[in-house]
């Protein structure tokens, strides 16, 4: 067990660090200290002023000074040692006690990892390792993947909670506990404390440890233990933390992270992308042969990190992860992103702008969904594909907070940068516009800012007032001060077109 590790146990106080030379050594033998007595590195030794020896031997001791007064003895000879000085009245025997406790706990739990890494070792797969875990916290646990589904679990029959059971039998978790989980934000306590996190409701008899599973940096699934048979240890933790590394080396060793059913269907998609296929009688019938549920209301959807690192096993990852939100998708690892073809029932964004579920994933695994139009043709996929891409860059400059671009939401100015190419866009500025923003600037207003959301949302000063912070008759008052100085007309609908496309314009100077 490490000094530190060791120390930080130790519950009596106070207890300061005179010397750290290695405080994260191991510490493998406790002795209380005597005059005749050989010293060894790797143990640690429980001193008194009266059994403090006279002289050390040169290689790096560990020990404890036990002493109820403030004046320490001088160890400067010594500045290769590891010194705590404990502050207490209690005896060298009681001290021993506690720690020799602490020592025999951590045998136990070094003994448990053991277990858990042979059956690893085993190759007998992720529910013999869950089923040792079970044997070791003897608490029912439950490993879920991000998208509710079980992959495998252990329990005995919990009183008061058949919900438990229904789960195992349907192979996803309820309904219910799913909404009772992110009420409680339980995943973002995990992931802001990086440890396993321990809650118990106060209307709830359960407790519960949550853990999160990462496989290359993904969160890939999440470990649940709940306190029924005994209760939770400072142990227990640790283990859980060490359970979840031994999972994620499990994951990636099984085949459960492989999809897409095989490489037929991503070289197909990748044939799409690369604009190959242009009969739309061959492209039917590879459609058919692959089985594809495929509708009229079709989108490209192109994942790209920032940091820019996807390899093929991370990109797998994150693949199966959006799969499961994205029912009926295929996917392709193309030109360094991951792309995906989505076929919908219909072409409302719903799915996009409500799915709560892809926005946390996004988020977690600080990644960006930008998508295409709406499209029902196989062959305008390199089309979309590349709508898909212009939408990342502008969403990237214009809205770099959010973690879904929406090509619909940057066409105005998609159509400005393929201007500029050949014009000065200025040359097409609205002149009441231009007249706005000079005013702004010389008198430190907000006048083109309210004009925009004014514009944005013409049927709901609302909205608009709601956006810019403001009340809405302050809204109104802005608004008429900019109808009587500017030359703008509001009730034309060619001049707000203008105004529309100008404000579009010029979020790319």
């Amino acid at each position: 067990m490490k000094i530190d590790k060791l120390i930080a146990r130790i519950q009596l106080l106070p207890i300061e660090w005179v010397n750290s030379s290695n405080s994260d050594e191991e510490i493998y033998n406790l002795f209380i200290s005597k005059k005749d007595q050989s010293y060894d590195s790797n143990c640690l030794y429980i001193c008194t002023n009266s059994t403090l020896p006279k002289t050390f031997l040169k290689e790096n001791l560990n020990f404890i000074y036990v002493s109820d007064s403030s004046v320490l003895p001088d160890f400067s000879h010594l500045p290769n040692s590891n010194i705590i000085h404990i502050k207490t009245k209690l005896s060298t025997e009681k001290i021993r006690l506690t720690i020799s406790d602490i020592l025999a706990k951590d045998n136990i739990m070094t003994s448990h990892m053991y277990r858990l890494i042979q059956v690893l070792h085993s190759n007998k797969g992720i529910h013999a390792l869950i089923d040792e875990a079970y044997s070791v916290l003897q608490n029912p646990i439950l490993l879920v993947d991000a998208g509710y589904k079980i992959l495998a679990s252990r329990q005995a029959n919990v009183e008061k909670r058949p919900d438990l059971e229904e789960q195992t039998n349907q192979g996803y978790m309820n309904e219910q506990n799913i909404i009772a989980m992110k009420k409680a934000r339980l995943y973002e306590k995990a992931r802001e404390s990086k440890y396993p996190y321990y809650s118990k409701q106060s209307s709830e008899h359960d407790a519960w440890i949550t853990a999160l599973v990462f496989v290359h940096g993904i969160e890939s699934a999440h470990i649940a233990v709940m306190e029924t048979n005994r209760k939770f240890t400072e142990e227990d933790f640790e283990l859980i933390d060490f359970l979840c590394r031994l999972v994620s080396l499990e994951l990636q060793k099984t085949d459960f992270y492989k999809t897409n059913a095989s490489l037929k269907h991503s070289f197909f998609l990748s044939e799409l992308l690369d604009n190959h296929m242009r009969d739309i009688n061959t492209i039917n019938q590879r459609i058919k042969s692959l089985n594809w549920k495929v509708t009229d209301f079709m989108y490209i959807m192109t994942i790209t990190e920032q940091q820019a690192d996807f390899f093929d096993r991370k990109a797998q990852l994150i693949s199966k992860q959006l799969n499961q939100l994205l029912p009926h998708s295929r996917w392709v690892i193309y030109e360094g992103k991951i792309v995906f073809l989505l076929c919908l029932s219909d072409q409302s964004k719903t799915l996009f702008e409500e799915n709560s579920s892809l926005q946390e994933f996004l988020k977690i695994n600080d990644l960006n969904a930008s998508i295409s139009r709406c499209f029902s043709s196989f062959l305008d996929i390199r089309k979309y594909y590349e709508e898909s891409l212009t939408a990342y860059d502008f969403g990237l400059k214009l809205s770099p907070n959010n973690q879904i671009f929406m090509y619909e939401d940057f066409i105005c100015q998609h159509i400005g940068k393929i201007l500029s190419k050949t014009y000065d866009l200025e040359d097409f500025y609205h002149s009441g516009i231009m007249q706005i923003k000079k005013y702004d600037k010389e008198h430190k207003t907000n006048l083109l800012e309210t004009l925009k959301e004014y514009l944005k949302y013409p049927d709901n000063p609302s909205a608009a007032s709601k956006n810019l912070f403001i009340h809405k008759n302050t809204l109104f008052y802005r608004m008429s001060k900019i109808k009587e100085l500017f030359p703008i007309d509001l009730s034309d609908g060619e001049d707000r077109l203008k105004m529309h496309l100008t404000l579009k314009f010029m979020e790319l100077e």
